[in-house]
């Protein structure tokens, strides 16, 4: 309080209706409607549950963290996310991948990267040795879409005229799914 004092109370808890067969799950929940207005002065954490503005607008507002984990947020008035935030949702996803290779290391991406319209992709920092047995003998990238999407793909940068051409398909199919 503005004197000083401090005040317990309840804050309330928002229970979802069950919309069908399966649509609520302990793996995550559904917020759906002909437009979903999400703020807090907090952090807004999503994990597995999807949220859809369907076909009003999906407004997400934190004063803190927006947290989407292996969640969709379907809008198709949904404008792009910044490069910034494409490249923490791959730096998350790489450090899950590859945390037992990585150690201490605080790189975990290299700093170069590919755009296309979009997408970008990202790739694994050469500090960070992973045995070719871990990972069915490939190198990985990270592409994310610019409405959030992350995707973990074959790292081709071997080939750069073939990692342009996948790039691309990448951006295609992102534009063709609406994410």
């Amino acid at each position: 309080m503005p004197d000083g004092t401090v005040e317990n109370v309840l804050a309330p808890k928002v229970y979802l209706a069950h919309a069908g067969g399966g649509a609520v799950k302990a793996s995550g929940a559904l917020v759906i409607g002909d437009g979903v207005d999400i703020r807090t002065t907090d952090n807004l954490v999503n994990r597995g549950g999807l949220i859809d503005g369907a076909n009003g607008r999906t407004v997400l507002v934190a004063g803190q963290d927006i947290v989407n984990r292996e969640a969709p947020i379907m809008d198709s008035n949904l404008t792009s996310i910044s490069y910034s935030q494409a490249r923490v949702i791959a730096e998350q996803h790489a450090r899950a991948n590859l945390a037992e290779f990585a150690g201490s290391s605080s790189q975990i991406l290299k700093s170069e990267y590919l755009e296309a319209e979009h997408c970008w992709m990202f790739f694994r920092s050469e500090e960070i040795d992973v045995p070719a047995e871990a990972t069915l003998g490939m190198r990985w990238a990270y592409v994310v879409s610019k409405k959030g999407t992350y995707s973990m793909v074959q790292d081709l940068s071997d080939d750069q005229q073939r990692l342009r051409t996948y790039l691309q398909t990448m951006s295609d199919y992102f534009q063709r799914r609406g994410e």
